[in-house]
């Protein structure tokens, strides 16, 4: 059973990743939307994720809760009281909204909690920057949650409970080209013999950087906004971003030039 669950999740992340090869180089830290991009950037090796500690991270721990240690309808100060005897203080608060930075294995994630009357209603984790392994964000909400029950999404993929909704998503946010003195051609007078192999070269010289997202969602919530006239006015930006309703923009980085947004 267990090895038909870990084929099962393998080929669940390689139809929904994708599995076209990559030259993947160490990791990079990726400047921000509003910072320039230097021509001579240097990578700086970072720590793979860890899937135990990320578990441990991502789950609720008790059946009794919704998310982490609270529950849907918890007002904003049960959440903070929850949060705080983690250790953890708000680094945005607001009578709708309360937003924590923490780390994930070293991965930088907003902690997002969203209110509306006073009650718990959305909840989840958004990576801060783009980073190389989201994809290990994914794989925890599988071997958690087991197989999706919503898995023909195009993107993203969702688990549908009886007290709530989750919805992961990692897609690729950068991507930083590599410069190079010489590029393949379709082969020339070897092209019969290398054509498999050039194809599968073509994305050499890219280092691709994804996002990711983790919603949890209260399932009578959900069930009501179906039923709403106009969803999107109601829901705020990082609900709509828990929900994978909008995602951040793409954008292209070429050392020694700058960055082309997508």
């Amino acid at each position: 059973m267990k090895k038909l669950m870990a084929l099962s999740i393998a080929l669940i992340m390689c139809l929904y990743m994708g599995c076209a090869p990559r030259d993947y180089l160490p990791p990079d830290d990726i400047p921000p939307w509003d910072s320039p991009v230097p021509p001579d950037y240097v990578p700086e090796t970072r720590t793979p994720l860890d899937p135990k500690k990320v578990s441990e991270s991502l789950g609720e721990g008790e059946s009794s809760y919704n998310f982490r240690k609270t529950r849907w309808g918890f007002n904003p100060e049960r959440v903070k009281l929850s949060e705080a005897k983690e250790g953890n203080r708000p680094d945005e608060s607001t009578r709708e909204l309360l937003v924590y930075r923490i780390k994930i294995n070293e991965v930088k994630c907003k902690l997002i909690y969203t209110f509306k009357d006073n009650k718990l209603r959305t909840a989840g984790y958004i990576t801060i920057q783009p980073i190389r392994n989201a994809e290990k964000l994914i794989q925890e909400v599988l071997r958690k949650h087991g197989m999706p029950t919503m898995p023909e999404l195009e993107h993203g993929m969702v688990w549908k409970g009886a007290d709530s909704i989750v919805w992961t998503n990692s897609y690729a946010s950068v991507i930083k080209e590599t410069l190079t003195r010489y590029t393949y051609t379709d082969g020339g007078m070897l092209g019969d013999l290398l054509y498999k192999e050039l194809s599968e070269l073509e994305k050499a010289g890219e280092i691709v950087y994804f996002d990711g997202v983790i919603g949890y969602v209260d399932s009578a919530f959900y069930t009501e906004l179906r039923k709403h006239e106009s969803p999107l006015f109601e829901l705020s930006r990082y609900e709509k971003e828990l929900m994978g309703i909008i995602k951040k923009s793409g954008r292209t980085i070429i050392p020694g030039i700058g960055e082309i947004r997508n």
